[in-house]
């Protein structure tokens, strides 16, 4: 006689041993399982599979009771982004209604603003913008430090000025936040905030993006090119490549371009130079990010050889050392299709074989054309789909 799950679960010593040989057996939709485990423990990955089994069912009365559990669970871990894309996706007016109100409970910033763009999500558009003035209330205590939380808040409140106001408040990384405002609903105040960003430039402190904007704005790009020729000129690396994007693509966009070889190349012996004091370990994923940072900036000034020899560097070095394919496969897309060079997908040909991907590396040595190597991973894929499948 089969024993009942009560009397399983009894034989065990421990909650967690049941637990353990509950997550086991469990699959969606097996309520009996899934109930003995948050019986237990509230495992939010069984929580949410079963919440969304029971919706996908139509099984609305369970849907109701696991998704205010699941509410509740999140709203008390502080989970409040997750939970309210979970909401959007449900798209449940009642769950949402009690998202809502357990959200609003707490009083805090995050959860306030969650709530906000629930109600919004949901036509509930008075009580969005009451939930946003209480956020605003919460976040202009705290503005001598984060201006730019309340300003942001203000943008969505349409309160426009105060926007402006805010992100002027901080430093200058915001005045281009700024700017958009005052550009799109505030045009009178737009040669205010360029005059501003344009005086208050410091070679190497400040975004030269922002910087060749206010210019643009006030009609003295022929000034911008002068200070940012002089700072390419004076420029003296210290940091990894992608400090320097901001003003190697603003030299482009002004059309010096020698200007913006010349820092290019000063970027590049200071990370020459950095790599040989670390001794040049190839198996430092680090030291190929900083290299694909320059590759960006070779990228920029339209130079492809270096940008083909920097990736093929990297992705080599992801082969070799066995690093995660997350690392380096992006890179293989990119180089081919900044360069067209095979080279790339001779490159991703090898990282199927490393995965033993044998049909998509038959399908791609077709189109490199090398029949035989294709005929190879062809007959390895037909051999393992054929052999039985064992758990």
């Amino acid at each position: 006689m089969v024993k009942s799950l009560d009397n399983l679960l009894e034989s065990l010593h421990s909650d967690k041993n049941r637990i353990a040989f509950l997550n086991r057996v469990y699959t969606p939709g097996n309520v009996e399982i899934a109930d003995s485990i948050l019986a237990l423990t509230t495992n939010s990955s069984v929580l949410e599979q079963e919440t969304d089994f029971a919706r996908e069912h139509k099984v609305s009365q369970r849907f109701a009771s696991l998704a205010r559990r699941f509410v509740d669970y999140y709203v008390q871990n502080n989970l409040d982004i997750l939970l309210r894309n979970k909401v959007f996706a449900w798209g449940d007016k009642e769950i949402a209604d009690y998202a809502i109100s357990k959200l609003e409970e707490k009083g805090q910033e995050n959860p306030l603003e969650s709530a906000g763009d629930i109600a919004q999500s949901f036509g509930q558009e008075q009580r969005a913008r009451q939930l946003l003035e209480r956020v605003l209330d919460v976040q202009m205590k705290k503005k001598d430090k984060y201006a730019f939380s309340p300003a942001f808040t203000c943008v969505k409140l349409g309160r426009f000025n105060e926007a402006i106001d805010l992100f002027m408040q901080e430093d200058y990384h915001w005045l281009d936040r700024a700017l958009h405002v005052a550009k799109g609903h505030v045009p009178e105040r737009v040669n205010e905030i360029a005059q501003i960003g344009f005086d208050r430039y410091a070679p190497g402190f400040h975004r030269q993006e922002t910087y060749v904007e206010c210019a643009e704005v006030l009609g003295k790009l022929d000034k911008a090119k002068k200070t940012l020729s002089h700072e390419a000129k004076k420029l003296k690396p210290d940091s990894p490549p992608r400090f320097y994007e901001g003003l190697v693509a603003s030299l482009v966009k002004l059309g010096l371009n020698n200007d913006a070889r010349t820092a290019v190349r000063k970027v590049a012996a200071y990370q020459f130079q950095e790599a040989r004091k670390r001794g040049n370990d190839m198996m430092y994923v680090s030291f190929h990010d900083d290299q694909k940072e320059l590759a960006r900036l070779y990228e920029i000034i339209g130079e492809q050889a270096p940008v083909k020899d920097i990736l093929l560097a990297r992705i080599d070095a992801g082969l070799n050392n066995d690093w995660h394919p997350s690392h380096y496969e992006q890179d293989i897309e990119q180089g081919y299709k900044l360069t067209g060079d095979n080279a790339f997908l001779e490159r991703k040909l090898l990282l199927f074989e490393k995965e033993q991907k044998y049909d998509e590396a038959s399908k791609l040595a077709s189109e490199l054309g090398n029949a035989k190597l294709a005929e190879s991973y062809r007959t390895m894929h037909q051999m393992i789909s054929t052999m039985p499948q064992t758990k």
